[in-house]
């Protein structure tokens, strides 16, 4: 049996990665101090596909999420829980050329 992996922080990455672990037979341990200031509690698993000033799709975004959409769903049917949710969001532009 090997030694619990410390994982600092029960945000969504913690989350994640404790479960990935465990799910490979891993022992976790995680702290989490709450902190108020906390990403995770604001905007966690917020995905946006687009990068940079051109909002072009960021480098490897298929397969990125494609991941994660088959993580979240996976940890909803275990948790009896929804808690992706896809959006379409609009982007207002200034002028012709910024749309360009």
């Amino acid at each position: 049996m090997c030694e619990p992996v410390l994982i600092r922080g029960m945000g969504l990455a913690g989350c994640l990665l404790g479960h990935a672990l465990q799910a490979r037979g891993i022992p976790v341990h995680i702290l989490d101090a709450g902190w108020s200031g906390a990403a995770s509690p604001k905007a966690a698993g917020l995905m946006n596909p687009l990068a940079g000033r051109s909002l072009n799709p960021a480098p490897g975004w298929g397969a990125f999420h494609a991941q994660a959409q088959r993580s979240y769903r996976r940890l909803e049917q275990m948790l009896e829980r929804t808690f992706l949710f896809e959006r379409i969001y609009w982007t207002l532009f200034r002028n012709p050329e910024e749309a360009d």
